[in-house]
């Protein structure tokens, strides 16, 4: 069942937690790094810039159809834990909104017009894997993609309609209908992260797997900008993604693009990333 807004649960939390900083503060400062290399992703800016085909708007739309689709998939499980039911908030899940802008843009047909990238397809497996299993994994992934569309979401759609002439039938993904204001939205949910139950050493694994998010999320932009921006120039180089097992202890790389603090994946969540501002 969704938690109402503005009905942040009150986790337990220790006096060692009292005197650390929040996860989502914590989480932003541990994925910086990775979202800076994200903005630079050249996938990102030729999307922006307007210098690609609607199409390759069209592929990224369905590859957010793979990743959000394995992320709201572990609804079921977050449902039957206290802490994991509070990161369950009214309007913030994508899925239906992505395939109501498919069947806009590509016709009732689109599933089959649909194809998921190899890197798409490593960055769901790794949803699958933490979402059904661990809470925390789940926030760290929740952190990147939804804040990041919320943050991210106002620009996205201004640049989709002017460079790209999408009317609002087609911008679901980008349009939260019921958050009419995002600021407070985002400062409920960041205060549910921080009141997850989490100790120091849990708190970094879950920064271990938003970095993580970040670069998986980077290679499906690299992956669409081998197919719809060959010749823009290169990014820099970043670590290879390398999941780990949800249980494993800190340490495994990750990544997206994004805009950052949260917007980590306007454009690479949707586009929605590139370009906002940071929450």
């Amino acid at each position: 069942m969704d938690t109402p807004l503005a009905q942040t649960p009150e986790l337990a939390r220790t006096p060692e937690l009292a005197r650390t900083p929040g996860l989502a503060q914590t989480l932003r400062a541990a994925t910086r790094a990775e979202h800076e290399q994200a903005e630079g992703m050249p996938f990102v800016g030729e999307l922006m810039a307007g210098r690609l085909s609607l199409d390759a708007y069209v592929d990224l739309l369905g590859q957010h159809h793979a990743v959000y689709g394995a992320l709201e998939a572990a609804e079921p499980f977050l449902a039957t834990d206290p802490a994991g039911r509070s990161l369950l908030v009214a309007g913030l899940a994508r899925s239906a909104a992505i395939e109501h802008d498919l069947a806009a843009l590509s016709g009732p047909d689109w599933r089959a017009e649909v194809r998921t990238l190899p890197a798409t397809a490593r960055y769901a497996e790794r949803l699958r894997v933490v979402g059904s299993t661990w809470v925390g994994g789940y926030a760290a992934h929740a952190y990147t993609r939804y804040l990041g569309d919320l943050s991210g979401g106002l620009a996205i759609r201004s640049v989709l309609r002017r460079h790209y002439g999408l009317s609002d039938d087609a911008l679901h993904f980008s349009t939260f209908a019921s958050i009419d204001k995002p600021k407070l939205f985002k400062d409920d949910y960041r205060a549910r992260l921080d009141a997850l139950p989490l100790g120091a050493g849990e708190r970094q694994r879950v920064a271990d797997e938003a970095r993580l998010a970040f670069r998986l999320n980077a290679g499906v932009l690299a992956e669409l900008g081998a197919v719809h921006c060959p010749d823009a120039p290169d990014a820099p180089d970043a670590p290879a993604a390398r999941p780990r097992p949800a249980g494993a202890g800190a340490g495994p790389d990750g990544a997206a693009a994004g805009a950052h603090a949260e917007v980590g994946t306007a454009v690479a969540p949707a586009v929605s990333t590139a370009g906002s501002p940071a929450p």
